[in-house]
C-alpha cells in the first residue's frame, strides 16, 4: 500500500514539473495570442460577452482585462490601462462579417496570421493587417483608443460626393463643412442638445459600403447610421451606440440616396465632425483571361432562373400588410414583424389598431401609414391585454387625429395596467393633428414601459377638429421611463403629465430630455398657443425630469398640485424673457425649478 502511494506521489510530481517546465520553456508570440483573441460574430456587440473578463493569461508573458466592441466586421474600440508601450495588432477581411482583436507586448516578433483556406476555385486575397499604436501616454497608466480604418476599403472603393445638410449648426460652422475634404473646417450643432441629424443626400441612390467619420469631440460619441430614398422611411444601417473612438470606419450596405448620422450621445460640449465620407462599393478587378480551350459541342442552354426579390438592405424590400393582425410569440422566441409598411386603419381605429390579446412581439424598422384616424393604438380593459412589445425602429406618418395612442380601461376595479412591459427604442412620431403620443390608464397600474431615443416633430395641425395639441401625453398611467426624447415645436403643451393626486407615486423618471419649441419641423402647420406651457404637469409626485426646456410664446411649466417632483440638471430657457416655472393649488418641494 505504501509503496502504492508513493509511486502516484512521484508520478504527480515528474507530472507538475513536465508542465511547469513547458510553460516557462515557450515565450509568447503573436501566434499564440491570436488563438485566444476575443472574437465578434456576425450579431457584432451582442455575441462580445467577454468583456471585463481575462481574455489573455499569464502563461503566455501577458495578463491584461480588455474590453472591446465591434461592428459588423469593421470597426471595433479596445480599452485598457497599461503602464509599459504595448502595440495593439487587429486584423479584419472587408468582406466578413467577424472582427478579432488581440495586444502583445511590443518586445513579441509578429507572427502573421494564418490565412483562411478558401475553395480553390478562389483567387487568394491577403488578409488586411492594421497595426495601431498606443496614444501619447500622459502618466504611468493612460488609456489607450485604437480603431481599425476603413484605409482597406477606401483604397478600392470610391468616396461619393453628396450635399450635407445638418438639424443644427453654428453660424461659423455650417454642414457643409463636414463633407468638404478639410480637417481645418467642420461642421458644429449649435447647442450641446442631442440627439442630433447629419445628412448626406447623393443626388440618386447609390450603393454604399462604408461610413467614415472624424469626430470633434472630446470624449465618446454615440451614433447610428442610417439610408433612405425618400427622407421619410429610414433603416438603420449601423448602430455604433458603444463608440468611443475619434475616428470611427463603419460597414454599411444597400443601396440609398441619402445617408444618415443620429447623434445620440455627446460626453462633452456639442456634436461636431471634421470629415465625414460615404464609400460606394469596389470595382472588382478584371482576372486573367484564360486560354480558350476547344469549342465543345453545343448543349441545350437552359431556361433562365427569375430574378430573387431584393433582400435586406435594399430601398424595394419593404413588404406592405394592411388592417394587419399581429400574432404573438414566445418569450424565448417572440415574434418578428421587419421591414413592414402597415397600412389602412378606419374612422375609428389605428393604422396599427391592437385591441386582441398580444404578447412577444418585436416591431424592427417599420412605417406606419398615414390612416384616416390614428396611427398605433392599443386597446385593453379586463379581458385584453398587451405585453412584452419591443420596437427597434418605428416611424409613424402624420396622422389626421394622433400618431401613438395607448388606452387601458378597467370596469372591474382593477390595479394592473393591461398594456405593460412596452419597450419603444428609436419611434419618430410626425407632425398629427392632435396629440403625438398618449399613454393613458384608468387602472392606474404599473406600465413598466421604457421610451429611448424618441423623437416628435410635432402636433395640434388640425385645430379645426381639435382643441388640444400637445406632444407626449401621460393620463395616470405610473411606471414610464423615458431616456432620450426630442420635441420639436408643438401646439399644445410638449408635455401633458397628469396624475390621480399629489399623493400618487407615479413612478416616471424623464432623461435626456430635449424639448425645443424655437425649433419648428416644416410638417407642423401651427403655432405654439400663447397659453401652453412647454411643460404641464397635475396631480402627481414622485417623479423625475432633467434635460433641456426652451420655451418662445408662454411660459417653461406650470405645476398644478404637484408635490416632490425633482428637476436637477435642468436647463430652463425662454426665448426673448424670462424662464418660469409657475406653481399652483398646493404644489411645492420641487427641486431644480428656475
Amino acid at each position: 500500500m505504501h509503496r502504492q502511494l508513493a509511486l502516484i506521489i512521484a508520478l504527480c510530481l515528474v507530472a507538475v514539473s513536465a508542465v511547469a517546465g513547458l510553460a516557462s520553456a515557450r515565450p509568447a508570440t503573436l501566434q499564440d495570442v491570436v488563438e485566444r483573441t476575443v472574437t465578434a460574430g456576425p450579431r457584432g456587440t451582442h455575441d462580445l460577452v467577454r468583456a471585463g473578463q481575462t481574455v489573455l493569461d499569464a502563461a503566455d508573458g501577458v495578463s491584461a482585462t480588455i474590453r472591446t466592441t465591434a461592428y459588423q466586421g469593421f470597426c471595433w474600440n479596445v480599452e485598457k490601462s497599461v503602464d509599459v508601450s504595448t502595440v495593439f495588432t487587429g486584423a479584419f477581411r472587408p468582406d466578413a462579417p467577424a472582427a478579432t482583436i488581440a495586444e502583445v507586448p511590443s518586445s513579441t516578433t509578429p507572427v502573421p496570421a494564418a490565412e483562411p483556406a478558401k475553395p480553390a476555385t478562389q483567387s487568394a486575397t491577403p488578409e488586411s493587417i492594421v497595426t495601431l499604436t498606443p496614444a501619447p501616454t500622459a502618466a504611468a497608466s493612460t488609456t489607450v483608443y485604437a480603431a481599425a480604418q476603413a484605409t482597406a476599403r477606401a483604397a478600392t472603393a470610391p468616396a461619393l460626393t453628396g450635399t450635407a445638410s445638418a438639424e443644427t449648426a453654428a453660424s461659423s460652422h455650417p454642414a457643409s463643412h463636414m463633407n468638404d475634404s478639410s480637417t481645418s473646417t467642420y461642421w458644429q450643432a449649435s447647442s450641446s442638445a442631442v440627439p442630433q441629424k447629419v445628412t448626406i443626400d447623393l443626388g440618386s441612390p447609390k450603393a454604399v459600403s462604408a461610413s467614415n467619420v472624424s469626430w470633434r469631440v472630446n470624449g465618446a460619441v454615440h451614433f447610428r447610421v442610417f439610408g433612405s430614398n425618400d427622407q421619410r422611411a429610414w433603416r438603420e444601417l449601423a448602430n455604433c451606440d458603444g463608440n468611443r473612438l475619434a475616428t470611427t470606419s463603419t460597414a454599411i450596405s444597400g443601396t440609398w440616396r441619402y445617408v444618415r448620422m443620429r447623434i445620440g450621445y455627446v460626453a462633452s460640449g456639442s456634436a461636431g465632425i471634421y470629415d465625414w465620407k460615404v464609400y460606394g462599393t469596389a470595382t472588382a478587378s478584371p482576372s486573367p483571361t484564360a486560354t480558350p480551350k476547344p469549342t465543345a459541342t453545343p448543349t441545350q442552354t437552359a431556361t433562365p432562373k427569375p430574378t430573387a426579390t431584393p433582400t435586406s438592405g435594399s430601398s424595394a424590400s419593404y413588404t406592405t400588410m394592411t388592417n394587419a393582425k399581429l400574432q404573438s410569440g414566445t418569450s424565448s422566441a417572440p415574434r418578428v414583424y421587419e421591414n413592414i409598411i402597415f397600412k389602412g386603419g378606419s374612422s375609428t381605429t389605428g393604422v396599427l389598431h391592437i385591441n386582441y390579446n398580444l404578447h412577444d412581439v418585436v416591431l424592427r424598422n417599420c412605417i406606419i401609414d398615414t390612416g384616416p384616424q390614428n396611427g398605433w393604438t392599443i386597446n385593453t380593459n379586463d379581458s385584453v391585454s398587451v405585453y412584452n412589445i419591443r420596437v427597434e425602429g418605428l416611424t409613424i406618418r402624420p396622422q389626421p387625429r394622433m400618431g401613438l395612442e395607448f388606452t387601458d380601461r378597467t370596469y372591474s376595479g382593477r390595479s394592473t395596467n393591461n398594456w405593460r412591459y412596452l419597450t419603444l427604442n428609436n419611434v419618430t412620431v410626425e407632425p398629427s393633428g392632435s396629440e403625438a403620443v398618449s399613454f393613458c390608464s384608468t387602472a392606474m397600474g404599473n406600465a413598466y414601459t421604457t421610451v429611448k431615443d424618441m423623437v416628435i416633430e410635432g402636433s395640434g395641425t388640425r385645430p379645426d377638429l381639435y382643441s388640444w395639441g400637445q406632444g407626449f401625453e401621460i393620463n395616470k398611467a405610473k411606471g414610464i421611463t423615458v431616456d432620450g426624447l426630442t420635441i420639436r415645436q408643438t401646439r399644445g403643451s410638449a408635455f401633458n403629465l397628469q396624475g390621480p393626486s399629489s399623493s400618487t407615486n407615479m413612478m416616471w423618471k424623464f432623461t435626456r430630455v430635449n424639448a425645443d419649441m424655437s425649433v419648428r419641423d416644416s410638417q407642423q402647420t401651427q403655432s405654439m398657443s400663447t397659453t401652453s406651457q412647454v411643460v404641464y404637469c397635475k396631480n402627481a409626485t414622485g417623479w423625475s425630469f432633467s434635460g433641456r426646456v426652451v420655451a418662445t410664446v408662454s411660459d417653461c411649466g406650470y405645476l398644478d398640485n404637484v408635490k416632490g417632483a425633482t428637476f436637477t440638471g435642468t436647463s430652463w430657457t425662454r426665448v426673448g424673457g424670462t424662464a418660469r416655472v409657475l406653481q399652483a393649488n398646493g404644489s411645492s418641494g420641487n427641486i431644480g425649478l428656475p
